[in-house]
C-alpha cells in the first residue's frame, strides 16, 4: 500500500522543515507526507556504523576513480515538495560538493543509506522506501545491525529490487551502487 494512501496529507511542508533549527538535543527531525517525525539522537554505535560506511565508499568511490561523488553521513534530503517529504539519511552520495549546500534534492543523490535501530517502526520504514523510490533515487541500501545484514536495493520500473543482501562473516561485492564495493558487514560495527 502507498503511504499516501494511508493518511491525509499534513501540514507542514518542505520549506517549514527547512525554516526550523536543528534540535538542540542532536535529535533527527524529518517530514514525511506533511508530517513532523522526530527520532532521539542515535546511539554511538549507530552513528559508528554510519562513518565506517561512508568511509567505505568514499574508498570504493577513490579506488574506482570516481572522482566528483561524495559520501556524507546525516544529509538533509528535499525528497519532494508536493508530497511535503524531507529526510535526514544516514549517508548518503552526492553528485555535487557539499560544500555551501543546506540539503540536497533528489537529482543530487546518488544513493542513500538507512541504518535501522531497534526504534524505527516497519511503518516509518516503508515511509522512507516509498518516498526515496518516488523521489527516484537509485540506490538504496539498508544496514540492520541485527547480523548485521545490509541489504542494497536498485529502483526499477519505479519499485525498489533487492539487489544484494550481505550477512556480517561473509565478504561479498555489492554492485547496486555507483561504483562495486566488496565488504563484509561485520567490519562496519565498532570493534
Amino acid at each position: 500500500m502507498n503511504a499516501e494512501l494511508m493518511h491525509e496529507m499534513g501540514p507542514h511542508t518542505v520549506q517549514d522543515w527547512l525554516d526550523e533549527d536543528p534540535p538542540a538535543d542532536g535529535s533527527k527531525r524529518e517530514l514525511i507526507l506533511g508530517y513532523i517525525h522526530v527520532s532521539p539522537f542515535a546511539c554511538m554505535e549507530h552513528n559508528a556504523i554510519g562513518d565506517e560506511l561512508c568511509q567505505l565508499f568514499k574508498s570504493a568511490l577513490r579506488l574506482a576513480g570516481r572522482h566528483g561523488l561524495y559520501p556524507v553521513t546525516n544529509a538533509n534530503a528535499k525528497l519532494s515538495t508536493a508530497r511535503r517529504t524531507a529526510v535526514v539519511p544516514d549517508v548518503a552520495i552526492l553528485n555535487t560538493s557539499p560544500v555551501g549546500m543546506v540539503a540536497a534534492i533528489p537529482q543530487e543523490l546518488e544513493l542513500v543509506a538507512e541504518i535501522w535501530s531497534p526504534g524505527n517502526s516497519k511503518r516509518e520504514r516503508s515511509e522512507k522506501f516509498d518516498a526515496y523510490a518516488q523521489a527516484g533515487i537509485r540506490y538504496f541500501w539498508t544496514v540492520d545491525l541485527d547480523g548485521p545484514v545490509v541489504q542494497a536495493f536498485e529502483l526499477r520500473a519505479g519499485r525498489y529490487r533487492l539487489a544484494a543482501a550481505l550477512r556480517g562473516g561473509r565478504t561479498g561485492t555489492v554492485t547496486a551502487a555507483p561504483v562495486p564495493v566488496t565488504f563484509d558487514p561485520a567490519e562496519l560495527l565498532p570493534e
